[in-house]
């Protein structure tokens, strides 16, 4: 199967409201926006393949593409199709790609970027609490750092890590924290313990604060000749 398409069946792209970043500002969704965004939902519903390359972009970007995914020999719109939305859909994949679709024009907000209008990158506390389909990555970034077998500081310790990528799969307000320089958590943390996946560790806990989420893969929307289309593919990668 050709190294593009393994990439974009990947992908699980989980489009969640969040805190941009401060340079990017909140974008209020004007009629034609609306329109577009309707029209692009109905179309991924009806897994209507023509009707949603209608609404892509001739000049479709694919950011942070260290690994070449687009062809700079193929146009925008081309590069789409053949990532995101290819024609036979091989058997066994149809599902993941129109999910991978619908993913982009889940209600969420949006932020003016340099990359167009898109969704917040990194999730919100408050969707995490909410969630039960949580799959993000995301890093410890610190030494030492105790994998727990329930949410609660007197709990098993199952492993102990520094600086390793793990998968967030759920969350448990837990047990609350005391507050202090022996515990290593920020003051301004709030008491939420995440339910992660590490390695041989299938459950295991750490306390948010310990926790930087990965900026989340996402579309993004911009005008093209005065018509609004789905523009961009960004990536995601480790948050700042």
């Amino acid at each position: 199967m050709h190294t593009a398409f393994r990439f974009a069946i990947g992908l699980v792209l989980i489009m969640v409201s969040g805190l941009s970043q401060a340079t990017d500002k909140l974008f209020q969704p004007t009629d034609s926006f609306t329109r577009f965004y309707r029209d692009l939902s109905q179309a991924i519903e009806k897994q209507d393949r023509e009707a949603v390359m209608a609404l892509v972009a001739d000049n479709f970007r694919y950011e942070r593409d260290p690994d070449g995914i687009f062809s700079k020999q193929s146009s925008g719109k081309d590069n789409f199709a053949r990532v995101f939305l290819p024609s036979p859909v091989p058997e066994g994949y149809k599902k993941q790609i129109w999910q991978n679709l619908r993913s982009s024009v889940t209600p969420r907000l949006l932020f003016s970027t340099q990359w167009g209008v898109c969704p917040a990158p990194l999730p919100a506390l408050e969707d995490i609490r909410a969630r039960t389909d949580l799959h993000y990555l995301a890093s410890i970034d610190k030494g030492n750092v105790r994998l727990r077998a329930a949410p609660s500081l007197q709990s098993a310790v199952l492993d102990e890590v520094s600086n390793a990528d793990v998968m967030v799969v759920g969350s448990d307000s837990g047990e609350p924290l005391a507050l202090s320089p022996k515990a290593n958590i920020l003051t301004s943390a709030p008491d939420l313990w995440l339910k992660v996946q590490f390695n041989h560790l299938n459950e295991a806990y750490v306390h948010s604060s310990l926790v930087s989420f990965w900026e989340l893969p996402r579309f993004c929307f911009a005008q093209e000749k005065g018509e609004w289309r789905l523009a961009a593919f960004v990536n995601g990668q480790r948050s700042q």
